[in-house]
């Protein structure tokens, strides 16, 4: 059977994405120019997570760190 593909970057505003990373079945976590956003839903809906970034809201990289 094929694989489709969908857009799921409604809500990004056309950021330059630089990673992501998936956890689990539902996390999506997406560094981009404007910061970190975080989706919970399957990438249907982000939201900005950048509570600590005091220098540059432009995150290259991303890694999961223990089970949180």
């Amino acid at each position: 059977s094929a694989i489709s593909w969908s857009a799921v970057n409604v809500n990004f505003n056309n950021l330059r994405t630089y990673s992501m990373i998936t956890k689990d079945a539902t996390l999506v976590v997406a560094a981009t120019e404007k910061g970190v956003f975080v989706s919970t839903d399957l990438a249907s809906t982000y939201t900005a997570s950048n509570n600590g970034l005091t220098d540059s809201l432009r995150v290259n990289d991303l890694s999961f760190f223990g089970n949180t």
